[in-house]
């Protein structure tokens, strides 16, 4: 996938002690309420660990591409935002409770009908739309910060109710 071909030519932070890992923020929806045709958008960003320094937490670095997920396309389109990494700040880590496990297992299973754009979908799950998306924005606070300016009214939506 040429994500990976960007991973390995990313500049990254020159610390022996550092390690990182590419990541990838959920889908997220370019326009709110859904309609048809839309764009979902999934960004790349950095974790990276330094357990000589950080036990409980990571470095997150602001999103370097973003994959855009067009209607009747196998394959997102890539796009490249930065070509280093840029640390945005620090995520603290902690384990899922089994609730919270229960929650992502749920969103997952519909993961496939949300690319598939079937907009009836989603505005028929709102609650677990919802619950899923404020537990990964308070598990993923320092990315989910990063995206939110590009998200305005579904961040929005998030915090009503």
């Amino acid at each position: 996938m040429m994500i990976d071909q960007l991973w390995r030519s990313i500049q990254k932070p020159d610390t022996p002690t550092e390690f990182w890992d590419k990541a990838t923020t959920p889908l997220l929806p370019s326009v709110w309420l859904p309609v048809p045709g839309m764009i979902w958008v999934s960004y790349v960003y950095a974790a990276g660990r330094d357990f000589r320094k950080l036990a409980d937490g990571a470095y997150i670095a602001k999103p370097w591409a973003k994959l855009e997920y067009h209607p009747g396309r196998s394959e997102p389109e890539v796009v490249v935002l930065s070509n280093k990494l840029e640390q945005a700040a620090i995520q603290g880590v902690r384990p899922l409770k089994p609730d919270e496990v229960e929650i992502y297992q749920q969103y997952a299973a519909i993961t496939e009908k949300i690319l598939a754009n079937e907009p009836a979908i989603v505005a028929s799950l709102p609650n677990l739309i919802r619950n899923y998306y404020r537990l990964w924005r308070n598990c993923n606070g320092v990315i989910a910060y990063q995206v939110k300016p590009y998200h305005s009214d579904f961040f929005k939506w998030l915090d009503e109710y």
